[in-house]
């Protein structure tokens, strides 16, 4: 059931944070009562509707609230059957402001057609064009129905790939120089114009939601070793960085079952540390979660058709052990 977190946590004297690294939009943090009393602290994110919660530290997440207040406040809600829980919950009920929402529609109309009008500005990419043999030069020869090429403004001598949302609607892009020697290489839509932040978007996830069966999913860091993968018939996706963001894992625990394998396929240059703490966070969401190394190649999108092929074994080999 949904309730107003803030007014429940102020009631019962809980502190609370709106704001801050690990806090998402529509959440607030507290201590998480699931981690050890040494390491506790503010990672415990609550929908500010109190319908789901995660902490980052511990991976303690659910979407029963009453197991949470159990644990919470042991000594008013520990006794308590679900029923009896609902009734005091009952008691904070959870309301948008009208004018909010009205002023939020709107803006979000106007952003829309402000997105609209950039995206209208790109073109088709011409496989007569400078722009068709920069992406033949990275492997990408197929599936270009969601990229286009700018041949002036801001994103001139770009390539420009469309950042949709889970339902296929064009929210943000992501742009690339042709020019090797650019000196900004990649250059996303502002937050300012985009209908969804980059950040908040996953490359190439719409298109694996419409495939019949998926036995697992290969996360990569950049969107050309995504791109190189999935026109290689393996399923893949890119996260735009090395580390995802709380939007992004979302996105992904809302969309994918959680029994789906996960095989994390970063650049070489990633640390050790990076991809632990990506394994991490993944792991709070799904059930299987590996990292694959790269041999012979400093990114997925350099990788030979022959590595690719002893890729795919690998991964169904790894899905058939699990």
């Amino acid at each position: 059931m949904m309730f107003d977190v803030k007014s429940f946590l102020q009631n019962y004297a809980i502190d609370y944070k709106e704001r801050g690294k690990n806090i998402a939009r529509n959440h607030v943090a507290i201590d998480c009562p699931f981690c050890t009393e040494l390491s506790r602290s503010p990672h415990l994110n609550i929908r500010n509707n109190g319908i789901s919660y995660i902490c980052w530290k511990c991976r303690a997440r659910g979407k029963n609230i009453f197991s949470l207040l159990k644990k919470l406040l042991p000594e008013e809600f520990g006794k308590l059957n679900p029923f009896e829980i609902s009734e005091i919950l009952s008691e904070y009920p959870y309301t948008e402001d009208e004018n909010e929402e009205v002023l939020s529609s709107s803006s979000s109309n106007i952003r829309k057609r402000k997105f609209k009008k950039i995206w209208d500005s790109f073109l088709p990419i011409n496989k007569n064009s400078v722009f068709y043999s920069y992406l033949r030069s990275r492997g990408i020869t197929k599936k270009l129905d969601d990229i286009r090429c700018a041949i002036k403004g801001k994103y001139r001598n770009r390539v420009i790939f469309a950042l949709k949302n889970a339902e296929g609607e064009i929210v943000s892009f992501v742009s690339r120089s042709i020019d090797n020697n650019a000196e900004i290489r990649y250059l996303n839509c502002s937050k300012q114009f985009s209908i969804l932040p980059a950040s908040c978007c996953i490359y190439g996830l719409y298109d694996i939601l419409q495939l019949e069966k998926l036995k697992y999913l290969v996360i990569t860091e950049g969107i050309f070793d995504a791109k190189k993968l999935i026109i290689n018939k393996v399923p893949a996706v890119a996260i735009l960085k090395k580390s995802i963001s709380f939007e992004q894992r979302e996105l992904l625990f809302d969309t994918l079952d959680r029994n789906l394998p996960i095989f994390i396929l970063l650049d070489s240059d990633t640390t050790r540390d990076e991809r632990k703490e990506l394994k991490m966070s993944l792991s709070v969401y799904f059930r299987t979660v590996k990292v694959i190394h790269l041999s012979g190649a400093k990114d997925a999108n350099m990788l030979s058709k022959l590595q690719i092929r002893i890729l795919k074994k690998l991964l169904d080999t790894q899905v058939y052990k699990r």
